[in-house]
């Protein structure tokens, strides 16, 4: 399977948090902590709660792009061909960790991982994201996305195989 990329799809308004949108790319290693340019990305994370109507929209148009990339037969179980890796979908369930246990507990949101990779993997430099306001006026970069503030992203899918697993 080839690269393939969909068409541009826009969220509905959800809730973000930890926008990493704004400035250079950065690594996932930590602040302060140097990685290759291939390592670094602008990202964002999105959340709703599991059963509202957005999230069950998005979980349905992943499905649907996951179909037309890869055929019919893809999916989750043992017999899917090709099956979905453990982190092949941005759409996953929150957890936190049980701070007696220390075990991950269900939150009951979903959260929608979105990134943009500095680095293309044929070595071309991507540009950051682009951020507007609702006016469709350039966000100032001196006032800052913060946690739970509310947001539509413009995105698309793409996927490729990885050993047999996408």
């Amino acid at each position: 399977m080839a690269y393939w990329q969909s068409e541009i799809f826009y969220t509905e308004p959800m809730v973000c948090e930890w926008p990493k949108v704004f400035g250079d790319a950065v690594g996932s290693k930590g602040k302060g902590v140097e990685v290759p340019d291939s390592e670094k990305a602008w990202s964002i994370n999105l959340f709703d709660a599991a059963d509202s109507k957005t999230i069950g929209a998005l979980r349905e148009q992943q499905m649907a792009c996951m179909q037309k990339a890869h055929g019919d037969s893809v999916g989750f179980g043992k017999t899917s061909k090709p099956k979905i890796a453990a982190n092949g979908m941005p759409l996953k369930a929150e957890t936190i960790k049980n701070e007696e246990t220390g075990e991950p507990e269900l939150t009951g949101r979903m959260k929608f991982t979105l990134k943009r990779k500095l680095v293309q993997k044929g070595g071309v430099y991507n540009s950051g994201p682009l951020v507007i306001d609702s006016n469709r006026d350039d966000w100032p970069h001196s006032v800052l996305l913060g946690n739970n503030s509310i947001v539509r992203v413009k995105f698309h899918y793409y996927s490729w195989e990885f050993e047999g697993a996408v």
